[in-house]
This record gives C-alpha cells, sequence and structure tokens, in this order.
C-alpha cells in the first residue's frame, strides 16, 4: 500500500472518529501522531523525485479521439507495423491516425470485449487474452477462439507468451496452459501435478537461459531441461502482498518482479530478491526500452522510470491523464506508449523543448547575448540563463516595454522599445533616442551594427544609422522602398539591405540602388535577410517563400520547390552552412548544398527536416515581424519566439527518417466496402469508386504529405486532402494503376507508394467480342444477303429451266403427239389404201377434230391452264386409251385396281401426261398389237404400268432423241416418284411409275 493511500485512509479513521465523539482519538497525542504520519508519508512520496518527461513530447487517446473505453489494458505491434491496443471496449488497430475496432458486435470470435493482454507471436499472429472470453488467435485476416472445447478451463486469460521453441504459454486466474505451437489446435494444462500445485498466473518471461517464470499467487521457475524441476522463490512480505503481476529481466540479468505491494528484484548472483525502494503499489506492468530505461507501470501511483540506479516518478496528470497505468509499450519507432484507466498516452523523443513564460504573451523577440545567455522580450522581459528563466527588468528603461535587446561589440546594450525609443546602457551611463531628437519612429523593429560601427535602427516608420552620436534618416522621400521597415542587414561588402512591408531596399554609400533584387521583391513583405559569408543574400517573404541572391541573379523557392511554407519570419545558419528558417507552424532545416543552381526543383524537391507543433506539444504558432525572430548559441542551438515562450531546437544530427509503411486500406464501390487486394474489379454499372489510404506510422503524421494518381485516367498528381481518400465518378471502362505516395519535408526523395491495380469492365456492347460479332454478323447478313440473291438467281433460272422443260414436255406430250396422229391419218388417207370416200371424209374430218384439240392442248399447256376433266385418274386414263387406241389402230386394255382416292388436278394432268407418253411411244414406234395400261391403287401409293410387245429397244444405246423417255422421267421425278424401264429387243417394253399417295392426294396435302 503507497503511503499517501494509507494516509488517505487513516486521515477518514481520524474523521468518522471524531463524528463518533471518540475522546481518544480526539486527544491531542493522537493528533500530533497523525501529523506526524502526514509528514512521514510526504517525505516519503517526496524522497521520489518527479519529472515532466522532458526530451518527450506527448499526445492522449481518449474515448473522443475513437477509443471504445478508455481503460487501456494491453498494448502489441507486429511485423506489418500495426499497434494493436487491447481496451475493456474491445481490440483495436491503430495506424497512427485512425482506430479499426474489433469486438463481438463485428467479430464472432470474440465472446468478451476486455482485452487483458496481447502478444505478437514470431510468425505475425496476434494473441489476444480476453476477461471471460478465452484465448484468441488472429492470423493472416482469421480470428481463431480457444475456449473449453479446446483444452482451456478457465476463460480469464491474463498473460501469453511465446517461447523460443515457438510453444505458447497461457496464463489464467486458474491454471497455465501450453499450445504446443502457434498452430496447435489442442492446448494442455501444465500445472496442477506434484511438482507443480495449480496456481493463477498473472506473468509469464523466458529468461536468457532459458527458464520460464511464472508469476500469480506463487512465484516459480520452470527449467525446461529433462529432470529438472521447478523452482518456487519467496517473497518477503505476506502472501497478500507478494501476488504477481509483472516479470521482467533487464538487460544486466537483473530479473524485476512487480507484486501487489511494490517491485522486487534479484540481481545477478544475488540468493534472493530484494524490494525497491520507493514504490508501494500494485505494479502493473514492467518494460525496459532500448535505452536501459526500466518503465514502470503501477496501480495509483502512476509511473516510473528507473535508469543507472535513479527511479523517478512520471507525475500524474502531467502529462498522464490517469494515476493508474495498466500496459507500456516500446513501438520500433521508440515511442513509448502508456495505457492507463482514462485513455493512452504517446511519449515521442523531441529535439524540441518549450520554456513555458509565466504571465507573457503577444511574444516579441529573442536575442542572444555574449555570454551565451538570452533575452527573451514578451509582455515583459526575460532573461534565461543556463535553462532557468526569470523576469528582468532595467530600472533605466523606467518601465517601457522592450521589444528587442543587442549587445554590440564594445560590450554595450541597446535595447528597442514599443513607443520610447532606443535605450543604449553602457555602464552606468544611459542614452534614449526619441523622434525628440532625431529618430523616425518610436516603435523599433530591428538593431544591427556595421563593421564601421555604426548602429542602424529599423522602426515602424523608416530606417536610421547612429553613427558618433549622429542619427540619419532614411525615409520613402529618399529612395526607401516603404516606410514599415521589417529588418536591416549589412552585406559583405558594406550595402545595407533593408526589408520593408512593401518591397527591398539597397543602400550603397548613403545612395539606394534599383538593382535584380530590388526589383524581384518591390511588392513583397520582406521580413527577414540573412548574408551568408560567401555573400549570398537570403530574403524570405511573408506570403511568397525564399529569395536567393547570388552572383547578380536571383533565385526563387516556395512550397512547389519543397518548402515547408511560403511565411518566412526568421533565417538562420549554422556551422554547417545549414539554414534554419522559421515559419508561423514550425522551423525548417535545410543544407545550403540543395540550392544548387543547375537543380531541377521539378523532378526533385528541396529536401529538409522540419519540426512542427507536435515536436513540442501543443504550441502556439511561431513569432514574427520583429528582429531578432530567432537566435543561436555558441553550441548550436537554436532558439524561435512562440506567443507561450521560447522553444529550443538541440540539433541530434539524426538520419533522416526510413520510408513510411503506406497502404490501401479500404475501397467503397458504390457505397459497398471490399477489402483491397492486388487487383480491383469494378462491374461496369459503378458510378462511384472511393479508394482510402493511409500510413502506417505511429508517430506524428502532421508533416506527411500525399498525392495520387490514377494512372490511365489522371494527367497529373494530385495532393490529397485530409481525408485521405481519393473519389471518382463514372470512370470509364478500361485498365489502370492507382498511385498514392507519402513523403516528408524532411525528406522529400525517400517516397512511400502504393499501387492498386483497377479494372472496370464494360457494358457487354462496348466489349471486344461484342464488336466482333457485331462484325462477323455484318458480314455473315452481307453473305446471306449474297447467298440469298445468288439463290434467287439460280431459283429464277431453275424455274425458267424448268418452264422451258415444262413446255418442251407439254409441247412433245401434245402438239407434237397431236401433229403426229394428224399426219398418220393423213397419210391413211392419202396412201391411197382406202378407196371409200366416206371413209376418206371421216378420216379427214378425225385429223381435223385432232389438229384442232392439239391445238387447244398445246394453248392450254403454254399458259399452264388445266382442262376441266373429271378428278378420276381411271375415268379420264379410259378415255385417253380409247383416243389413242382409235389414233394407231391398236387395241388397249385399261384396268384400275385397288381402293380409288381423289387427286389433285396438278397430279392427275401429269400422271395422264405420262400415261399419253407412255401410250403414245409405244403405239408409234414399237408396233405392238397390243398394249396394257394399269393404276394400281394402294395405301401409301399409286402405281402405273404400261406393257407393249412391240419391237423393243436396247437400253443401252437410248440417246437424247428420245424425249419422251426424258419427259416421262421428269414428270416423275416432280411428283417424287420412281420409274423403271424394262425393254428388250423384240420382246417388247415394259414401264412402271410408282407416285407416293402424299404427292397426288387432296386430303394428304391438306394434312401437310
Amino acid at each position: 500500500m503507497s503511503t499517501s493511500l494509507f494516509f488517505a485512509r487513516f486521515l477518514s479513521l481520524l474523521i468518522h472518529a471524531d463524528r463518533q465523539q471518540n475522546q481518544l482519538v480526539r486527544s491531542l497525542p493522537c493528533r500530533l501522531a497523525a501529523l506526524a504520519l502526514l509528514v512521514f508519508c510526504w517525505q516519503a512520496e517526496a524522497s521520489v523525485p518527479s519529472d515532466l518527461l522532458s526530451g518527450y513530447t506527448t499526445q492522449q487517446w481518449q474515448s473522443s479521439d475513437g477509443l471504445p473505453e478508455q481503460t487501456v489494458q494491453a498494448f502489441a505491434q507486429n511485423a506489418d507495423g500495426y499497434l494493436w491496443i487491447g481496451t475493456s471496449g474491445g481490440l483495436l488497430r491503430f495506424d497512427g491516425a485512425h482506430f479499426t475496432e474489433y469486438s463481438r458486435e463485428n467479430t464472432p470470435a470474440f465472446l468478451e470485449n476486455s482485452v487483458f493482454c496481447l502478444t505478437a507471436g514470431k510468425d505475425s499472429a496476434l494473441w489476444i487474452g480476453t476477461e471471460g472470453g478465452g484465448l484468441i488467435r488472429f492470423s493472416d485476416g482469421v480470428f481463431r477462439l480457444y475456449s473449453t472445447t479446446d483444452g482451456l478451463s478457465d476463460g480469464f486469460v491474463r498473460s501469453v507468451m511465446e517461447d523460443r521453441s515457438g510453444a505458447i504459454w497461457i496464463g489464467t486466474d486458474n491454471g497455465l496452459f501450453q499450445l504446443a505451437n502457434s498452430r496447435a489446435n489442442r492446448v494442455t494444462r501444465i500445472d496442477g501435478t506434484k511438482d507443480l500445485p495449480s496456481m493463477a498466473v498473472h506473468a509469464l518471461l523466458q529468461d536468457r537461459s532459458g527458464r520460464i517464470w511464472v508469476g500469480g499467487s506463487r512465484l516459480i521457475s520452470l527449467d525446461l531441461k529433462p529432470g529438472a524441476g521447478p523452482r518456487e522463490y519467496k517473497l518477503p512480505g505476506h502472501y497478500s502482498e507478494n501476488r504477481v503481476k509483472s516479470i521482467l529481466q533487464a538487460t544486466d540479468g537483473t530479473v524485476w518482479v512487480g507484486t501487489v505491494s511494490g517491485l522486487q528484484q534479484l540481481r545477478p548472483g544475488s540468493p534472493a530478491f530484494a524490494n525497491l525502494p520507493g514504490i508501494h503499489g500494485t505494479v502493473r506492468v514492467l518494460r525496459q526500452t532500448l535505452d536501459g530505461t526500466l518503465w514502470i507501470g503501477t496501480i495509483g501511483q502512476g509511473a516510473f522510470t528507473y535508469r543507472s540506479g535513479v527511479l523517478t516518478r512520471v507525475a500524474p496528470y502531467q502529462p498522464l491523464p490517469s494515476s493508474t497505468v495498466l500496459s507500456v509499450l516500446e513501438d520500433t519507432t521508440k515511442n513509448v506508449w502508456l495505457g492507463t484507466e482514462a485513455g493512452m498516452v504517446r511519449l515521442s523523443r523531441t529535439p524540441v523543448s518549450l520554456i513555458p513564460l509565466p504571465n507573457a504573451s503577444d511574444f516579441e523577440t529573442i536575442s542572444a547575448d555574449s555570454d551565451g545567455s538570452l533575452w527573451v522580450a514578451s509582455t515583459k522581459l526575460f532573461h534565461l540563463v543556463h535553462g532557468v528563466t526569470r523576469p528582468f527588468t532595467f530600472p533605466q528603461l523606467r518601465g517601457a516595454r522592450v521589444r528587442n535587446v543587442f549587445r554590440d561589440r564594445n560590450g554595450s546594450l541597446w535595447i528597442g522599445t514599443d513607443g520610447s525609443g532606443l535605450f543604449h546602457l553602457n555602464g552606468d551611463a544611459t542614452e534614449q533616442y526619441t523622434t525628440a531628437n532625431g529618430l523616425t519612429n518610436n516603435f523599433v523593429r530591428a538593431i544591427t551594427q556595421a563593421r564601421n560601427g555604426d548602429i542602424w535602427i529599423a522602426t515602424d516608420e523608416g530606417c536610421n544609422r547612429l553613427s558618433h552620436g549622429t542619427l540619419r534618416n532614411f525615409r520613402v522621400s529618399d529612395g526607401l522602398s516603404y516606410f514599415s521597415v521589417r529588418t536591416i542587414v549589412e552585406g559583405i561588402d558594406g550595402d545595407m539591405w533593408i526589408g520593408t512591408d512593401r518591397g527591398l531596399s539597397h543602400l550603397h554609400q548613403d545612395a539606394f540602388q534599383h538593382d535584380t533584387a530590388t526589383e524581384a521583391l518591390r511588392k513583397e513583405k520582406v521580413w527577414s535577410i540573412h548574408v551568408s559569408r560567401d555573400g549570398d543574400v537570403w530574403f524570405g517573404t511573408r506570403n511568397n517563400g525564399l529569395y536567393r541572391f547570388a552572383k547578380g541573379k536571383m533565385y526563387h523557392f516556395t512550397q512547389d520547390e519543397g518548402l515547408a511554407a511560403n511565411s518566412i519570419y526568421s533565417i538562420l545558419e549554422d556551422s554547417h552552412r545549414r539554414l534554419w528558417i522559421g515559419s508561423p507552424d514550425g522551423v525548417s532545416l535545410l543544407d545550403r548544398s540543395e540550392f544548387d543552381d543547375d537543380r531541377d526543383y521539378a523532378k526533385q524537391h528541396l529536401s529538409q527536416r522540419f519540426y512542427n507543433r507536435s515536436d513540442a506539444g501543443d504550441i502556439a504558432p511561431l513569432y514574427g515581424g520583429t528582429q531578432p525572430a530567432a537566435a543561436m548559441t555558441e553550441n548550436g542551438d537554436v532558439w524561435f519566439p512562440t506567443n507561450n515562450g521560447p522553444i529550443r531546437i538541440v540539433d541530434t544530427g539524426r538520419s533522416a527518417p526510413s520510408p513510411t509503411r503506406l497502404v490501401i486500406d479500404q475501397v467503397v464501390v458504390d457505397g459497398r466496402k471490399l477489402l483491397p487486394q492486388s487487383q480491383l474489379h469494378l462491374p461496369s454499372a459503378n458510378t462511384n469508386l472511393e479508394i482510402s489510404y493511409a500510413p502506417i506510422l505511429l508517430s506524428s503524421q502532421a508533416d506527411l504529405r500525399f498525392m495520387y494518381k490514377l494512372e490511365g485516367f489522371d494527367r497529373d498528381w494530385l495532393y490529397a486532402s485530409s481525408r485521405r481518400v481519393a473519389y471518382y465518378t463514372n470512370l470509364p471502362a478500361g485498365t489502370y494503376a492507382f498511385h498514392v505516395r507519402a513523403l516528408s519535408p524532411s525528406n522529400p526523395a525517400v517516397i512511400s507508394e502504393a499501387i492498386l491495380a483497377v479494372v472496370k469492365q464494360p457494358f457487354f456492347y462496348r466489349t471486344p467480342w461484342f464488336f466482333g460479332l457485331c462484325l462477323l454478323a455484318s458480314a455473315l447478313a452481307v453473305w446471306g444477303a449474297h447467298l440469298a440473291r445468288v439463290r434467287r438467281m439460280h431459283t429464277a433460272f431453275r424455274a425458267v429451266l424448268e418452264e422451258r422443260a415444262r413446255l418442251a414436255r407439254e409441247m412433245h406430250d401434245t402438239l407434237i403427239q397431236g401433229c403426229a396422229s394428224v399426219s398418220v391419218l393423213l397419210e391413211a388417207c392419202s396412201s391411197g389404201e382406202t378407196s371409200d370416200k366416206t371413209e376418206q371424209h371421216e378420216l379427214i374430218d378425225y385429223a381435223r377434230t385432232q389438229l384442232a384439240a392439239s391445238i387447244d392442248e398445246a394453248r392450254q399447256a403454254v399458259w399452264n391452264l388445266r382442262a376441266e376433266r373429271s378428278d378420276d385418274l381411271g375415268t379420264e386414263i379410259r378415255k385417253l386409251a380409247d383416243r389413242i387406241s382409235r389414233e394407231s389402230n391398236v387395241a388397249i386394255t385399261c384396268h384400275i385396281e385397288g381402293t380409288t382416292f381423289p387427286l389433285r388436278a396438278s397430279a392427275l394432268h401429269e400422271l395422264l401426261m405420262i400415261s399419253r407418253e407412255a401410250l403414245y411411244n409405244a403405239a408409234l414406234h414399237a408396233t405392238p398389237t397390243e398394249l396394257s395400261l394399269k393404276v394400281i391403287y394402294s395405301p401409301r401409293e399409286i402405281v402405273l404400268e404400261v406393257h407393249d410387245n412391240g419391237c423393243g429397244f436396247d437400253q443401252n444405246q437410248v440417246n437424247g432423241g428420245h424425249y419422251g423417255l426424258v419427259g416421262i422421267e421428269e414428270r416423275v421425278r416432280q411428283l417424287g416418284g420412281t420409274l423403271q424401264v424394262r425393254s428388250m429387243v423384240s420382246k417388247g417394253t415394259d414401264i412402271c411409275v410408282v407416285i407416293p399417295k402424299s404427292a397426288t392426294d387432296v386430303h394428304e396435302m391438306a394434312t401437310l
């Protein structure tokens, strides 16, 4: 128990006893005892010095800054650079600016939100110990819970450690457990044996010798060598005071053990633990930083540091938000993180320190004296000697407010005031210069001494030179560019350079010169001037950056060339030829070699170290406009004025920062969040794309700059907004590469870059395959049109040929056959074989009738007409056979078999023409004595058979002159039938025609 806590309890006992009228306690001896106890406690507390952590700058995060709950219980950092934070309200991932929360509300593996301990494994796995929810492993984006089903009998995990063999040790409120390796699925209990009894485990450590230290209800060390057993250590004090909460082995081999009552140490070679005086509360956490400092976090007493045998208390509330410190971590950038009950604190080492001034405001100037001290002019004058600041008053000034202090080469002081002119303090003598004795104005802005000893004074209304007690004024009427003078400096050639609120003046031998420098700065507010040893003159402007005048040429530098700011209040140069430039938001350190005359600043910006507000905590902006606005001491420290007091920058000579890791952490596509991958595929209908990026930098990110470019869409690099999100709307289809870069003014040459490939799918009607299909379809359409045209031409030509063939058949079967019949009749009439006149007249009349019928049939055939006839094939064939029999004088027999059915007119016509041609051929060419015609109706076809007993013919010698058979064959083919002709010389001829019923039947065609 701490002395302060003990005293508080004792005091409450006194108050309670007093209310109960306890005379014993109210007696004077008891009151004196209480007073003595108070003094003892105060002395005990005062024996440990407090420290405000000089050399560190602090930043706090609480619930209002993004923590789900303010109790921060654990820290861990794994290989990817993120800081993992265990709070009572869940697990957080922190990149230095933004939190990502994991809890049971969004992560099923979390049965409880309170995270008590965190350990980063060697394989980048994160081990998460919860209060009641078991152990969780996070690896490759997957959370894996170990609970009672996996062998863990207690869900309150207080400590997790990975040993050198890769085994995971787990300490709980009820037992010690182990996983054989980080990928094992089963937990094994270690304690609860004869050699190692059951215990609560709150701390685990593997020391350099390989032993495992287990602390909790006991303190035991386990030697992992075969045959070795556990060893228990007895700590001083009662059992209730010795419960172990933390264990650490320091670099010197000392084992430190934090208990509920203080801190114990076991030095190498020592037989027992010894108490470290000064800490009387629960030591919750122990960490040693790389510089050897031991950080001690306690419950109720804040944090302590122990180094070189000195215990120092970090005063609570300055800078800690709570006196209970639950976790400590040093990250890879050497920041120290403290987790408390009221948020977390980052302690960052800084070469910048702020010297606060009591009751100071409207800061003016800071001047270096020849003895190494500093004069700080604000609402009051302060003298800073060896780091100690005290108010200072010059009685000779009679209460005048000091603006600036200057010590000349003779050792006398010149003091410029705010409205009271200039004072010269030379020993006991004091001189005052005002408008009454020749000064242009009583408000002094700058004082300097030329090499010839003259004193130059810049005021609100003109410039003055004091030489051997005589004042000479320089006003606008004398050639001064503007009346409001801000600074005045002597060049190496003895010329005076005068900066005003509207331009630059160059004074050479008491005459104002117009040159390249004055022309370039004629409209600028020139607030600072510096002359280098090589003669270069540097001009700092209020709004337009830095100018350099060298060898008659002017060079201009702004933020476009890499400057941190375009407003410049002061310019200093150290012994290493480096420029220290003060601006409203910080100080830039630049190397003179960076200002090369031939440098291409568009490709390579100025590199610099930039000290901003975060380097010295929450400081006010720097001050400028009155000189000197900066000072440099002999040891190289630089000082700048701010509204809260001067800041000192100690040049540590540290190297340029390493590249910051930059990641693309989120992509939002039309309101839908996606995890970033190496390539992002966007649907064709996408309209809005948001790409979020972030640096993983646990130090201050205040001076980081970002720029991005979507290659294939953006022409130039775009500077990013503070939201660190790139927006794209209605992105055309295509393949892109999103580049984002992070750079720091401290070293612009070092750039971190992240790249995301983006592929947006086109609409289907804009894809190459669609265009190809369209071209192919167009080609096919053209080809199809061509084929259709050719087909139509072929059809037309075929129709012509068919029509010609039809006409040839019809003429052959009608006109020619009729003419042949008429010819036979006429031959019979004229042959003289018939002497009977009556018979001759009958033959002539019959020939005349036959000729008229042939002409009519020919006409109908030409016009494709059909004579009016019966649809009964048998009737029509009998008529045809009877007529041909009379004409040829050959007997023709007809037979009809089967069940008849009605025929189409065209089919009937074709069958009659086939029959007619077959009968005429036989009658005219075969000289038969008998002709037979048979028609057979069957369910599927019609068979037409013609037989004669004529002379026959040799089928192998049939030539094209027998057009009748060709015509018959064409008609049969049109009806879809078959034709068979069998003939032998002197044996007769058989013709068989088979026509499908479907090609002739009216009903069949209707069905089709």
